[in-house]
């Protein structure tokens, strides 16, 4: 029982002359153990499949915010060694559009208006 519900029972086995009122009582103060100690793997299961979760979200992170670096280092290196302060269009690869869509919908926003990343007008 658990909180007054009933989650399981503990069955035995056929026992020739059945089984004394003390072997009972012995099935039934065990019981709460098993219980627990099933309640415990659960438990440890869910948190074992959650950390796994939470590592691989962690990895997607690591991967998109590396994309995001590489992609600022370059518009950065585009817009300070560019003549005239013209910032080209370059060509940006399809994933990194899909995947970072309002970075890029920004950043060629500034580009038309003639900013920097921060604002600033060329």
């Amino acid at each position: 029982m658990l909180d007054k519900k009933i989650v399981g029972m503990l069955g035995v086995a056929n026992r020739e002359g059945g089984y004394s009122h003390e072997q009972q009582a012995d099935l039934e103060a065990i019981a709460p153990a098993v219980m627990q100690a099933l309640q415990r793997k659960k438990s440890e299961e869910y948190l074992r499949e959650a950390y796994e979760n939470l590592q691989l979200h962690a990895e997607k992170l690591r991967i998109q915010s590396e994309e995001l670096r590489k992609i600022t280092e370059i518009m950065d290196t585009v817009s300070q060694n560019s003549p005239d302060h013209y910032l080209p269009r370059m060509p940006v690869p399809t994933s990194l559009c899909k995947r970072f869509p309002l970075a890029f919908a920004r950043e060629i926003s500034r580009r038309d208006l003639g900013q920097d990343r921060r604002g600033v007008p060329l």
